[in-house]
């Protein structure tokens, strides 16, 4: 009896032989559908990753080096954006180094007695969890980041003021820089410097303060 199942593209109910290799569209118009489908989802996955990898703008970049000099370590970086020297990325060599998401990638350790810096993506599935990986490693040494200023977010009641970060509103809307340093958009929202100082014991006491000592350009 011949075996039967649905094209992957209009679900037309298939008709194979009892040998070889069975098949998976109706027609050849269906399997190019199929393509150029997966390929407009690639292109727009690939120009959402391109949006995310701009570069803290020079002024801010300098006035975060001078409030927080121990910063040794960026996760969230290209060779071309990142704050310091080492970095973790998807341009990175070392394809350990490439996922700071990844569980064996320990900020931590990798920052030797820093601190981290973090410029994460903000768009929605990519944030909280960069931040639940900040909060885990401020038991051991010092996160500072951009995220987006939301107060009045679930995910920043949990992620910033329950976890007893301080931080500062950016005023304006700030102009990020693409990789290769030419002036990009501002961000649609407005952006906050947070810190998550190092825990020694109980969640530190935090809330909206001044961490930079200069204004931020608008």
């Amino acid at each position: 009896m011949a075996r039967r199942r649905s094209c992957l593209v209009c679900k037309v109910p298939l008709t194979h032989a009892e040998t070889g290799r069975p098949r998976t569209y109706c027609s050849l118009s269906c399997r190019q559908r199929l393509y150029r489908r997966r390929r407009k989802l690639r292109l727009r996955e690939e120009a959402l990753t391109r949006a995310q990898l701009w570069a803290t703008p020079v002024t801010t970049r300098a006035q975060v080096r001078a409030a927080f000099p121990h910063i040794t370590l960026d996760v969230a970086a290209t060779r071309d954006t990142a704050l310091t020297e080492l970095y973790l990325g998807p341009d990175q060599l070392d394809p350990g180094l490439r996922n700071a998401l990844h569980p064996a990638v320990d900020w931590a350790e990798l920052a030797d007695g820093g601190a981290c810096w973090m410029n994460c993506p903000y768009r929605r599935g990519m944030l909280e969890p960069f931040l639940a990986k900040a909060v885990a490693t401020a038991a051991r040494c010092d996160v500072i980041g951009l995220i987006p200023c939301k107060p009045n977010e679930r995910w920043w009641i949990r992620w910033v003021r329950d976890a007893g970060a301080r931080w500062e509103a950016l005023p304006g809307r700030l102009s990020f820089d693409h990789p290769d340093g030419t002036p990009g958009r501002s961000a649609p929202m407005g952006v906050a410097l947070v810190h998550w100082p190092t825990r020694t014991g109980d969640i530190p006491t935090g809330g909206e303060t001044r961490l930079l000592d200069v204004p931020v350009d608008r």
